[in-house]
């Protein structure tokens, strides 16, 4: 289904590129003030500075899947934050993280360089061709409107993707948690994280689940409650609509989704970072976790982040005096930061999409005779489309959000319309791209084989109307194609200069430097 969406809307994963790398730079400056904040503790804490740059890596790695915080009952997420013992799962995370990561290999700048020189080798021979037919229009014309899989391909590949769905899943449970508890060396699932993934929890059984409260409140103690990992309130409600889940694309795994969990990512995201940054602003202040005297002593300065699971989770909390939170929430609202995330990289969307089928429509719609015909039509179809199914997909996104905020609240409440409508949009725009992929594979195919070659196609009757159209009759190739060799090279450029711009935007914009900006 990736791959439908993917080539019937260029807008949607040229949108979901661009957010990911405009949220990992926020994300590595979000890290780097929580960095410059543990400074005057690195000569002594430097597992603590290494633990905050680990746990950057993470977040910035694992955009392509849903990711929930963890502070059940024996606050998992807050002994891995505090526990000095623990600052070492981070780094056994990124490095298994890494291990799975697809990197630049030889064969791959092969490929990508060999695509690259054969669409320029294909132009320069359009150009300089001693021989003129209709068909280098027509070949100028596809080869600008698949441009824009270079930037794409050569977008992701830089920011880099997991070997397979599970990967981090499988991380997150087989990595060893020294300290948790009284319990030692300890694995297993939904450990401080957790992958929300539809292959986690499979959606048939969420979908049948229609209570409003738990079957039974477990006894405090209780052994089995005490390993269980908390369920947030999606989980007891329900969660479809005409069997479709509401929550949809963002728990699907995959980086062409990472538009779908920018909320909720953000917001787990926000929840490290304060954790981290609380860490850091209570040792300053000399605050040990039990409440006792600060023991500055060497060797014993880990006595002071000692305590019980409650006291080391009103450790981590941003308020003054603390506040245990077993629940962080999963969802996030719309930051200032967010909206311009999104307005930037909805710019580059349509840049790239409109760039490249903008110049194929150019190019054949001022190819004699001069109109919109059956070849520029089916391109401007194809761009409508493709910006209708991205605006549909984001639209719902933004619904089955507010729809799961709403549900995180004391009270849920949810307005009736909002799953209805985060299903059914998503419906639309998930159909209308799979639509448009196979319209866009077939009418690239068929303009080769002259099924566009009628009089009705050729006298842009679309455009000009039974009356005023025309085709030509006596002119020849060389002719034509001196009448269309402006348009061809205004085409040309367009895409060219646009695709090569945004690759240049998407390489450069990342930000790992601005968290390595005054490191030492």
């Amino acid at each position: 289904m990736a791959l439908l969406l993917a080539l019937g809307s260029p807008s949607l994963i040229t949108f979901s590129l661009a957010l990911t790398i405009l949220n990992a730079r926020w994300i590595n400056g979000k890290f780097r003030q929580v960095k410059e904040d543990s400074k005057d503790l690195r000569p002594r804490r430097p597992s603590q500075t290494q633990a905050i740059k680990d746990a950057r890596v993470f977040l910035i790695e694992s955009q392509h899947i849903p990711i929930q915080i963890v502070n059940g009952k024996r606050r998992e997420f807050a002994q891995l934050v505090v526990c000095p013992e623990n600052w070492a799962w981070w780094r056994s995370l990124r490095k298994e993280i890494r291990k799975t990561k697809r990197e630049w290999t030889y064969s791959l700048y092969a490929q990508i360089g060999w695509v690259c020189a054969s669409q320029l080798l294909a132009i320069v021979d359009f150009f300089t061709s001693a021989s003129f037919d209709t068909s280098i229009g027509i070949g100028l014309a596809i080869n600008s409107l698949w441009i824009w899989m270079i930037p794409v391909v050569l977008g992701w590949v830089y920011v880099g993707t997991q070997t397979s769905a599970g990967s981090i899943k499988d991380a997150i449970a087989s990595i060893v948690v020294p300290i948790l508890g009284l319990e030692r060396n300890v694995t297993g699932e939904c450990i401080g994280l957790r992958d929300r993934t539809t292959f986690d929890e499979p959606y048939p059984h969420q979908r049948n689940i229609r209570l409003l409260f738990p079957r039974r409140a477990p006894a405090p103690g209780d052994p089995e409650q005490q390993l269980q990992p908390h369920l947030g309130r999606e989980h007891l409600y329900p969660c479809s609509y005409l069997g479709f889940s509401i929550a949809g694309c963002e728990l699907e795994p995959g980086p062409i989704f990472n538009y779908a969990r920018t909320w909720s990512h953000m917001n787990a995201v926000r929840h490290v970072a304060e954790a981290f940054s609380a860490v850091t602003h209570r040792q300053k202040a000399k605050q040990t976790v039990d409440g006792r005297l600060w023991n500055d002593k060497p060797g014993r300065r880990d006595e002071n982040l000692r305590g019980s699971p409650e006291e080391l989770s009103k450790y981590i909390s941003i308020y003054e005096n603390g506040e245990d939170n077993p629940n962080f929430s999963v969802h996030g609202s719309s930051s200032p930061k967010l909206i311009l995330n999104c307005v930037h990289a909805a710019f580059m969307a349509i840049i790239l999409q409109w760039s490249s089928t903008g110049a194929a429509m150019v190019i054949a719609y001022k190819t004699p005779v001069v109109g919109l015909g059956c070849q520029s039509g089916s391109y401007l179809i194809y761009g409508i489309a493709s910006t209708i199914a991205w605006l549909m997909l984001l639209m719902s996104a933004s619904l089955s959000n507010r729809w799961s905020l709403q549900m995180e609240m004391p009270r849920p409440s949810p307005h009736f319309l909002l799953g209805p409508l985060a299903v059914l949009t998503r419906l639309i725009g998930k159909s209308l791209a799979a639509a448009n992929a196979l319209f866009l594979i077939t009418t690239s195919s068929v303009q080769f084989t002259g099924l566009y070659d009628t009089c009705w196609c050729d006298a842009c009757i679309p455009s000009l109307g039974r009356q005023a159209g025309w085709v030509v009759l006596f002119a020849s190739d060389a002719q034509i194609a001196a009448a269309s060799k402006g348009a061809w090279i205004g085409g040309v450029s367009m895409s060219v200069l646009s695709a090569a711009s945004i690759t240049f935007y998407f390489l450069t914009s990342r930000g790992d430097e601005v968290f390595k900006r005054n490191e030492q």
